[in-house]
């Protein structure tokens, strides 16, 4: 992808976010006022996440910093994943479930397992006579034990997600007629697995950086591959909502979901 190219595919990104900035109030009141509030705010929050995920991204990129990009791109495809599997769950389950399972009870068992972590490493660090103080432990806000709170965590396993996609792909709004763009992106979730964890092949990408035609590939993948994440991300905000007949105050949304297929379609 020229220069050329990218610069015209950053200002056609930079006018779809111009015109969703035209509908956060309208979430935000609306997410308030839903019968699926917890899952619409689980997916608004994965989605804003995601923007300053990708302005990293981006920054990392004019930086020629691919070892960065790759860690912070591998988080990005974690998001979209996450946020596609609510989508989907919330089309089927028609309530509000799988928003209150992200929200609180993989919550509330990302708090135990961390309280219970700080609790071993006490065990291991006693017999030097120090200790991890108390003030770091969450507080506990439920009566749930940790037990009662697996579920939820199983349920947003990278397995779990991944299979729940394949089984309702037909649901998915898909680009152009032959779009494999969700398979690429569980296949590049795992190929950076290595990035995230400090494995070794991670370390390949260094000599792709000092080699001007590589480097200039690399750079256009993570700029296409993350503005495309970030605008999937919220066509499916908008369409959740569309489907759970929430309306927008704000007319003609269907411009902006026009403008968002053209733009992936593009890709």
């Amino acid at each position: 992808m020229t220069e050329k190219e990218l610069e015209i595919l950053v200002n056609s990104s930079n006018k779809i976010t111009e015109h969703w900035r035209k509908y956060e109030d309208d979430i935000l009141e609306l997410i308030d006022s839903s019968d699926i509030k917890q899952t619409a705010e689980a997916c608004y929050i994965l989605e804003n996440n995601s923007e300053s995920i990708l302005h990293e991204i981006l920054n990392s990129v004019i930086n020629n910093n691919f070892y960065s990009a790759s860690i912070l791109y591998r988080s990005l495809t974690e998001y979209f994943l996450r946020l596609i599997y609510i989508y989907l769950r919330a089309n089927n389950d028609k309530n509000d479930n799988v928003g209150y399972e992200y929200n609180v009870l993989l919550k509330e068992n990302e708090t135990r397992q961390f309280n219970n972590s700080i609790s071993e490493l006490n065990g291991y660090i006693k017999e030097y006579n120090i200790s991890v103080n108390k003030k770091y432990l969450k507080p506990i806000t439920t009566s749930m034990t940790l037990e009662q709170t697996k579920n939820a965590k199983i349920n947003f396993s990278y397995r779990n997600i991944i299979k729940y996609i394949f089984q309702n792909y037909n649901q998915i709004k898909l680009f152009g007629p032959d779009d494999i763009f969700f398979f690429i992106v569980m296949q590049e979730y795992l190929e950076l697995s290595s990035f995230v964890h400090g494995g070794p092949t991670s370390t390949e990408i260094f000599s792709l950086q000092s080699n001007k035609d590589e480097s200039e590939e690399i750079n256009g993948f993570y700029i296409t591959r993350s503005l495309k994440i970030c605008n999937l991300q919220k066509f499916y905000v908008i369409n959740l909502f569309i489907n759970h007949n929430l309306k927008f105050s704000v007319p003609n949304v269907q411009i902006l979901l026009e403008l968002m297929e053209q733009f992936n379609i593009s890709l």
